[in-house]
């Protein structure tokens, strides 16, 4: 074997396991609200489920920004008061690993209720009545503010809320896992909340749902986010909404493609050809100038 075959055939193994690496993250939806100002997100890929029409859900200026999250500054956001419009976005249903689902939130209003609000969950399609992974709000007395998460439940007892180390008027990323597990009433929902971009997912996250038993699984197919009741609901914008299948399809961007590269080392540039097939994993062709 001549070296500069031995060099195409090392040139695809590395190159095509990087590839397959690279995306085995797959993101399920991203949702930026570039819609101008003021527009319903009804007549923009979303559908309401509650109360439409009722203080109905627009896009609003600006959108929110946090340094090294893919979908800072991109678009408008979507500003979510008390008692209104519910709405919720399909993207296609998971039934098994694990379903993340990112957002920016700056929240500048909060109940003291023990409870507080929530304002955000994941879903099956169609989404019903069936909401999982609910992202709560509330604040202190001193207007320090606490998230909380719950895989289904309602009650105070139930939800699993930070400490009051938060504040209002301030850009949160917050990451909802929810992970599939076999069995019945076994799927299992944490809560990540940073300000900063973790590159890996950590290691231990912010709060983890304790109503794991006594709730029934679904194959999360839905994201929702929620206008509740007027004297518990948070006042919040919400903005980049991005699901994926692991923690880079969510909190990364996806790389540039690299500038063409000389792998024989003959002075002439190498072109790559990379075909994804749906099912069977990536196809690679590579082209060498030989």
């Amino acid at each position: 074997m001549s070296r500069k075959f031995a060099l195409m055939i090392l040139s695809i193994l590395t190159i095509g396991a990087f590839f397959t690496s690279s995306v085995s993250a797959v993101n399920l939806l991203i949702e930026d609200f570039n819609a101008v100002a003021g527009t319903a997100i009804t007549t923009a890929n979303w559908s309401a489920h509650s109360g439409a029409g009722t203080n109905p859900l627009v896009t609003s200026a600006p959108g929110l920004t946090l340094a090294g999250y893919p979908s800072s500054g991109v678009g408008n956001a979507v500003t979510m008061a008390t008692s209104g419009e519910d709405a919720n976005r399909v993207f296609a249903a998971q039934s098994s690993g694990s379903v993340y689902a990112a957002f920016m939130v700056t929240v500048s209003e909060a109940s003291v209720d023990p409870a507080g609000g929530y304002f955000f969950h994941l879903g099956p399609d169609p989404v019903g009545t069936t909401f999982r992974g609910r992202v709560f709000a509330k604040k202190d007395a001193s207007n320090n503010v606490a998230f909380g998460i719950s895989k289904a439940a309602t009650a105070v007892a139930d939800i699993a809320y930070t400490p009051f180390t938060f504040a209002l008027n301030t850009t949160y990323l917050i990451v909802v896992k929810y992970t599939i597990v076999d069995g019945a009433t076994n799927d299992t929902v944490s809560m990540f909340v940073s300000t900063t971009v973790p590159a890996t997912e950590p290691g231990s996250p912010t709060a983890v749902a304790t109503d794991i038993a006594t709730q029934s699984d679904i194959s999360p197919g839905t994201v929702s986010i929620r206008q509740g009741a007027a004297a518990t609901s948070p006042t919040v914008r919400v903005d980049g909404i991005r699901v994926g299948t692991d923690w880079e399809s969510v909190t990364q961007a996806v790389a540039a493609a690299d500038a063409p590269v000389d792998f024989d080392g003959d002075g002439k540039t190498d072109w790559g050809v990379a075909r994804a097939a749906g099912g069977g994993g990536t196809q690679l062709a590579w082209v060498w100038n030989i």
